[in-house]
């Protein structure tokens, strides 16, 4: 599983990425007549990353600018449990940009994680994104900061019940032959990782859905 800052070239800052193709993406919406089996059934290269931004209002959550108003935590650890990022056109069939595996996000850093790799999908437009997650949990360090009370253990807290959770948007991207098409999931954790949720070991699936936000935007060298 590779990090998304080896699989983007390792360039200082893939936010400036991301900020250039934010831009790019609203002109796709007007394109709800391709259809993605693509001419000659070409088809073009795709790559979904998740990562746990700690900045607090970052690129990735322009969509969703109401959710990127909360400071970032001194949150230390990881999110693990095993991952899938599917495609669509309209949300009615989904393509699999790979099968369920493992995944180990840093929590509030800058680095992502590739999720399945690069994968070739048929070329148009497209228009919803799903993160599936399976067996997914928080687990944060001793020293961790979570609403001004510090660990002094290790904790864990599970993502819902600790089985399948499925996180949908709305982002609209074109597929071509000759781009490279990047997704990213930001968890915003400091939002769902509170108090109540590791003295519980658990967070609700709502809570967790109501954080995530997601991107797309074409890679560029």
């Amino acid at each position: 599983m590779s990090e998304m800052t080896g699989s983007l070239g390792r360039r200082p800052s893939w936010l400036r990425t991301v900020a250039v193709a934010l831009a790019v993406t609203s002109a796709f919406v007007a394109c709800d007549d391709d259809d993605p089996t693509g001419p000659g059934g070409d088809e073009g290269d795709v790559e979904a990353f998740v990562i746990d931004d700690p900045a607090s209002a970052s690129p990735s959550v322009a969509d969703r600018a109401a959710l990127s108003t909360v400071a970032a935590a001194a949150i230390a650890g990881d999110v693990t449990g095993e991952a899938r990022v599917d495609i669509s056109v309209d949300g009615s069939e989904w393509i699999q940009l790979g099968s369920m595996s493992d995944i180990d996000v840093d929590l509030q850093s800058s680095d992502g994680e590739s999720v399945n790799g690069e994968a070739s999908v048929p070329v148009g437009s497209y228009a919803r994104v799903r993160l599936v997650l399976d067996g997914a949990a928080a687990e944060l360090a001793a020293g961790s900061d979570i609403g001004g009370v510090v660990l002094d253990i290790d904790a864990t807290v599970t993502i819902g019940d600790g089985g399948q959770v499925i996180i949908e948007r709305s982002v609209q991207f074109e597929v071509s032959a000759d781009t490279d098409i990047r997704i990213v999931f930001d968890l915003n954790a400091e939002q769902w990782i509170t108090q109540a949720a590791v003295t519980a070991g658990q967070v609700s699936e709502a809570s967790v859905d109501a954080s995530v936000a997601a991107a797309a935007f074409i890679e560029t060298e």
